[in-house]
């Protein structure tokens, strides 16, 4: 259920190296010739022009479509001659900062440390760091832009529809924060995820980085070789994890990893994945899910499209680690965004698979071979997550009610002084007075105990209840008696005069159940996420203008529903429930309706963009052959956001490729002009 990585928030790149990196980064890189004047299409200027017609005078103009062409070419040549150092930091967090995995120790107080799981301090991985030099580059990206543009006179600049829902979410999610009850979640983000409103600031800043400095198709190149260096490598650990060599559990990995303090500690670290999964360095399963989601539908669209054979073979090794890598997470969130972006490719390249069907046919041959021999490997796993994809989403869309089973917890009662707890197989009631406890059955008989106080052991005589485990203790300075009868364990406060209910901290919780919205009867539905969506679509009406605050998710999910938990995680009543598993529910809890409408707002953009510079279905310049890639990649991490969150290992990379898109869309439409 825990999603970090998968969660694990802090920042991630992905990124490949371009082998020819331009050594005049202020020269022109366009390379497209200007073209030859038509002299059938110049008019002569006459008299009444106000110009002197004589023939030694006499000029030729162009019709208003080369004018425009020229125009416009002549904007491209200005903007190209960005020199290739500015997109560093871009390339940092494509290429690098995915790779990121060093602890941080950080201590919890105040209500990230109410809303956690009791630890007080949290040993952060995959997340924090992320986060920290994600913002790092965010700011060098923006600083870089003000400079250039200053140098340049701010010349090249140009308004774009598309700053409206960047500015638009921006805003939201800074008063989301503002106006928020848990500023010391708001702003550094949660345990473990590590996304407050500094992050998601930063999402917006490399964002329009990507949009503006990557100027030519060179830059565009160099960025391509960004992200795919930092999926190679991603790669490469996720194969040899799924083969059972996780390079996180060698020895000397555990230097890379550990700060010096702790490296006597290394032998007491242990990750909680085996083989044949891939979590690599994205925290989660389900988050390597997202990326590959992203980058299988890329790397294969470039394979489908390279018109050179030896750049075409170094696409087809991507495409083939890409989709290791996606079905070998074993990320059904993952194969659904997946699914999608082949789906639109399918439509897309249609052209371009019937002409090449050959190549199209090799990777279908080769996508069969690996789902078969990893099936074989993992033991007919991945199978069985397949199988349970088409299951749940055949679930989803029946009308058929699922009948919950009978849980072993009935009811919880308190009445001052008073407090009953009416289990499958047995009803134990307590009363408290001068601060002592007593014991009775369902039908006020009372029962005899026997107590241990050095141990704060009690045990109750009658066989009946020889399940039954309570004990006094101390929780956060409370006097508190545990009633256990596995799965169930329950915490009552135990003040002088009246009870109290408690969760697992010591802290006061209700007894009442949280509303819901749908599902019901398939809580269960995608490990479940039913359950989690029904309790967090109801926090939706009070977010309808401004969030909660940016990861104050689990600060306002009912954690007290422990009915609803005991169905939905198999008796674990205590389960933290930390993340809405549901990237658009995510956004709009955290930052509000208006930022989620502002985000929808920003991709329908982008996708009309894409829909109307690629609907002749013509790859020829690089520029629309990447272009169409990032668009494939786009749909795919969409369609998994569904199932999985926002998380600073996978984001960073989402939002620079989505700033590619928008670049390459606008250079492949200036190719496209050039050629007429």
């Amino acid at each position: 259920m825990a999603e970090r990585g998968r969660k694990q928030k802090a920042t991630t790149p992905n990124t490949p190296t371009d082998p020819n990196p331009n050594p005049n980064p202020n020269i022109n890189t366009n390379t497209e010739p200007n073209p030859k004047p038509n002299s059938n299409t110049h008019t002569k200027l006459t008299a009444n022009t106000g110009i002197n017609n004589n023939t030694n005078t006499q000029k030729n103009i162009k019709p208003n479509t080369n004018a425009n062409a020229k125009k416009k070419r002549s904007a491209h040549t200005a903007e190209s001659n960005t020199p290739w150092y500015y997109i560093i930091p871009l390339l940092f967090v494509v290429a690098v900062i995915p790779l990121i995995v060093y602890l941080k120790a950080v201590p919890l107080q105040g209500e990230a440390f109410l809303a956690w799981n009791g630890q007080k301090v949290n040993a952060d991985f995959f997340s924090y760091y992320k986060g920290i030099w994600l913002e790092v580059a965010a700011v060098s990206a923006l600083v870089l832009i003000l400079v250039k543009g200053w140098l340049d006179g701010f010349r090249a600049w140009r308004w774009t529809y598309y700053y409206i829902p960047i500015v638009a979410y921006a805003l939201t999610a800074i008063l989301s924060a503002v106006y928020s009850r848990y500023p010391e979640i708001a702003y550094p983000g949660f345990p473990d995820r590590y996304e407050g409103l500094w992050v998601l600031l930063a999402y917006m800043a490399v964002l329009v980085a990507a949009m503006t400095m990557v100027q030519s198709e060179r830059q565009l190149s160099l960025m391509l070789g960004g992200v795919l260096a930092g999926a190679a490598v991603i790669g490469i650990i996720g194969v040899f994890q799924y083969l059972g060599y996780d390079l996180w559990k060698s020895t000397w990995a555990r230097w890379l990893i550990l700060p010096a303090q702790y490296l006597q500690q290394a032998g007491n670290i242990s990750f909680q994945f085996g083989a044949h999964t891939i979590y690599a360095s994205l925290y989660h399963t389900d988050y390597v899910g997202s990326y590959a989601a992203m980058l299988f539908p890329l790397t294969l669209t470039l394979f489908i499209l390279e018109k050179k054979k030896k750049l075409r073979l170094v696409y087809g090794l991507f495409t083939v680690l890409m989709a290791f890598t996606w079905l070998g997470s074993n990320s059904r969130a993952g194969m659904f965004g997946g699914g999608l972006a082949l789906l639109l490719l399918l439509v897309m390249l249609r052209r371009y698979i019937i002409r090449y069907w050959k190549y199209f046919a090799l990777g279908v041959g080769v996508l069969v071979v690996l789902i078969v021999g990893l099936d074989i490997l993992s033991h007919g796993y991945l199978g069985k997550r397949m199988h349970s994809l088409a299951a749940d989403a055949g679930s989803l869309v029946s009308r058929q009610t699922v009948q919950a089973p009978d849980l072993p917890l009935k009811d919880v009662q308190l009445d001052g002084a008073k407090a009953k707890v009416v289990l499958r197989d047995a009803t134990l009631n307590m009363t408290l007075q001068n601060g002592q406890i007593f014991f009775a059955d369902a039908a006020g008989k009372s029962l005899s105990v026997q107590s241990d106080p050095a141990k704060g052991e009690i045990k109750i005589l009658d066989p009946r209840y020889a399940k039954f485990q309570l004990k006094m203790e101390m929780l956060e300075k409370k006097q508190a008696i545990i009633i256990q009868d596995d799965p169930i364990k329950l915490y009552f406060g135990v003040a002088q005069d009246h009870f109290a209910f408690l969760d697992y901290k010591g802290e006061e919780i209700p007894l009442s159940r949280p509303p819901a919205w749908g599902f019901k009867g398939r809580e269960r539905l995608g490990s479940s996420r039913g359950y989690i969506w029904s309790r967090a679509l109801p926090l939706v009406r009070d977010t309808l203008w401004v969030g909660h605050g940016p990861d104050t998710f689990t600060a306002y999910f009912p954690q007290y529903d422990i009915y609803g938990k005991m169905y939905a995680y198999d008796g674990d009543m205590w389960q933290l429930v930390d993340k809405p598993h549901n990237f658009y529910l995510q956004t709009a809890i955290n930052t509000g309706g208006l930022s989620l409408l502002a985000l929808l707002l920003l991709f329908s953009l982008y996708l009309i963009d894409s829909m109307r510079t690629y609907a002749r279905g013509m790859f020829d310049s690089k520029a629309a052959r990447v272009g169409v890639g990032i668009l494939a990649g786009m749909t795919g991490y969409w369609g998994a956001a569904f199932f999985n969150d926002s998380v600073v290992s996978v984001a960073p990379v989402f939002w620079v490729l989505l700033g590619l898109g928008i670049a390459a869309n606008r250079m492949a439409r200036l190719a496209a002009l050039s050629k007429g």
